[in-house]
């Protein structure tokens, strides 16, 4: 029977391991032989104690190998080992879906009209389906978009919106909203509050640092 201890990683295990994924990793980044040094101690020693049990081992590992490139050591964050410590993995391929530099995506929450001038929000923080597929748990999209924003990773700025349409007919084309939009199932009226999300520059610093690619 499988038990906590056994899922634990040992130090050997954790050597072994970091040995070989930044090797691998660094050959991959291309990083010249010349640039590479030694780990730094706010990022490497964390990261070797969260691999004892957080299972994005390989995001760690990318972590680890950033900080041996001299040319992006400083750019990372001591706050990304906790942040790592912090994620599932369908957030970090939520995180990975997302526009690099200025690039946004369209975002909104569902609302339902009960009459009498009320509404409701039934379905909030729905992304167009290119991202949402990136998940394995797409009922908890919203929860992860939540906790992406908690950790600064990503910003919606308030009461901004993409200028064209498109990007939110294309929130519509989620399997949820179409039988509100087109008329079957539920009876109601539903509007759709728009609004955009975007990585932040601490976001797009970490996934430089923490994304294996």
């Amino acid at each position: 029977m499988r038990t906590v201890a056994s899922e634990m990683w040992d130090a050997a295990t954790i050597q072994a391991f970091v040995a070989k994924t930044v090797d691998a990793i660094l050959k991959r980044r291309a990083v010249p032989f010349e640039n590479v040094q030694t780990p730094r101690l706010d990022i490497a020693v964390p990261a070797f104690e969260a691999m004892r049990y957080c299972h994005l081992r390989n995001e760690i590992a990318a972590l680890i190998a950033a900080s041996m490139d001299n040319r992006s050591a400083n750019d990372l964050h001591p706050s990304f080992v906790e942040i790592l410590r912090q994620l599932t993995s369908d957030e970090v391929a939520l995180l990975g879906t997302m526009p690099v530099g200025e690039g946004v995506v369209a975002m909104g929450h569902i609302h339902e009209t009960l009459g009498q001038g009320r509404t409701r929000i039934i379905h909030r923080n729905v992304i167009p389906p290119r991202h949402a597929r990136a998940c394995q748990t797409r009922a908890c999209i919203p929860a992860y978009i939540d906790n992406l924003l908690r950790l600064k990773l990503l910003d919606v700025p308030p009461g901004l919106e993409i200028g064209e349409s498109a990007p939110y007919q294309a929130i519509l084309c989620n399997k949820f909203c179409e039988p509100l939009f087109k008329g079957r199932g539920r009876q109601g009226t539903y509007r759709l509050e728009r609004s955009l999300v975007s990585v932040t520059d601490l976001g797009q610093r970490f996934r430089l640092a923490c994304l294996v690619s």
